[in-house]
């Protein structure tokens, strides 16, 4: 497959759009509906019904710009969704609240695990 192309309802919801994800980290060029910027920013790419056929044919007429956008977007995947990134973000949610009123800096009944530990 050379596009994925995942246009559905404007009025859709979908929490997150794990098969946008697993389409773009496979390789395959993808583009979406702009409903899903916010979630995906410059991940893949968007079009709206009508517009995606035009989109289609300048990358299947370039080659070069196609693989670009792969090479890109595959990069993009691994920054966002990586595993670094994914460690990043969850220590960046774990890290202990620290208060000087608190005995050591860290508010009793909290751990801490530094998920970027190789023990984890």
């Amino acid at each position: 497959m050379d596009f994925f192309l995942y246009l559905d309802h404007a009025d859709a919801n979908e929490a997150f759009g794990r098969v946008i994800l697993e389409a773009a980290a496979s390789g395959v060029l993808t583009i979406v509906h702009p409903k899903h910027r916010s979630t995906f920013g410059d991940t893949v790419d968007y079009a709206l019904p009508g517009q995606a056929q035009a989109l289609i044919g300048r990358y299947a007429a370039d080659s070069v710009a196609y693989q670009e956008r792969v090479e890109r977007t595959l990069a993009e995947v691994r920054r966002r969704y990586g595993r670094a990134g994914f460690a990043d973000r969850l220590a960046s949610l774990t890290e202990p609240e620290r208060s000087d009123s608190v005995a050591g800096g860290v508010r009793p009944g909290r751990i801490w695990v530094d998920p970027r530990s190789p023990s984890r």
